[in-house]
């Protein structure tokens, strides 16, 4: 016979399995909850189904907290990933490499969606020979200099906050470094 428990919370009879595993947190047994704070029985064992459901009523009780928590659990992440990718920067590339390999099919569609906003981003007025003039330059300077050059448009064609064009006043030729940490991220007389 399987073993079973009572819920502390719900009252129903339920398999140990609907219990959280046992811990060196918890150990009088299954899902054992020390809340010392409130009158009655010292040790409740709730189900999965039982604290799930008092989790979920805290968080919507308590968005604003539940947010600056968020917030700085994002930032913490951020700030551990930004130095894991430092530290392990050949690393990294080659896992970019072997997923690039894997999804040929998810960067066609990436080179193809930058196509189309190239495409959509370029006013009728721009001439499309001074843009591949600009492209040429760039691939020539790289050819004779070996540095990673590439042709940068100073106002980003897509961003949250503005969205450039497709023209020879919005391109320009920059190092490769550069242009990737810039991203979308800045232009000029941004606010």
């Amino acid at each position: 016979m399987e073993k079973s428990k009572a819920c502390t919370k719900c009252g129903h009879t339920k398999p140990l399995n609907d219990f959280y595993a046992k811990s060196k947190f918890k150990p009088k047994g299954f899902g054992i909850r020390v809340r010392p704070c409130k009158p009655g029985p010292r040790l409740q064992a709730y189900c999965k189904t039982c604290t799930k459901s008092g989790a979920t009523a805290w968080l919507r009780a308590h968005p604003q907290a539940v947010l600056i928590s968020r917030r700085k659990r994002a930032k913490q992440n951020a700030l551990k990933a930004k130095l894991w990718a430092n530290a392990n920067r050949a690393r990294r590339c080659e896992q970019d490499q072997r997923h690039r390999a894997k999804n040929p099919g998810v960067y066609a569609a990436y080179g193809a969606a930058r196509r189309v906003r190239k495409a959509r981003a370029q006013p009728t007025w721009a001439d499309p020979a001074e843009i591949k003039a600009i492209y040429a330059l760039a691939a020539q300077q790289k050819k004779m200099t070996g540095d990673n050059v590439h042709v940068d448009h100073i106002v980003p064609l897509k961003s949250k906050l503005v969205c450039g064009l497709h023209c020879p006043d919005n391109l320009r030729l920059v190092i490769g470094g550069y242009n990737s940490r810039k991203g979308n991220h800045t232009w000029p007389d941004m606010p």
